[in-house]
């Protein structure tokens, strides 16, 4: 079923309901029971889930073949070039002497 036919279904369903509603200021439960036929006859959540899982299951096997062709080894990341230790440390410590934290810089 075409989505315009399954919004048009919707529209119907919505459209009874709003009726109901400006008629009477609380809803019976007999005016609801009158009502669940056509939705029901409409059918369009169950139309919408259906399109849903079709779209769902290509989107999954697009992912299980991106996965396939591109896999996804920790090992080979580039996480930059290796920093010097005692390069690194030592601007740690100008860092601390320069905002004054005299005790942790002579302590690193």
């Amino acid at each position: 079923m075409s989505r315009n036919a399954i919004m048009d279904s919707v529209d119907g369903v919505l459209d009874k309901l709003e009726s109901l509603i400006a008629e009477e200021e609380e809803i019976s439960e007999d005016a609801l029971t009158n009502l669940y036929p056509s939705v029901m006859e409409a059918e369009p959540l169950r139309k919408i889930l259906g399109q849903h899982k079709d779209t769902y299951a290509y989107i999954s096997r697009l992912g299980k073949d991106v996965e396939k062709f591109f896999p996804y080894d920790p090992n080979k990341l580039n996480l930059g070039p290796e920093l010097d230790s005692e390069l690194l440390n030592k601007i740690v410590i100008q860092y601390l002497f320069r905002e004054g934290f005299f005790k942790e810089a002579e302590m690193y």
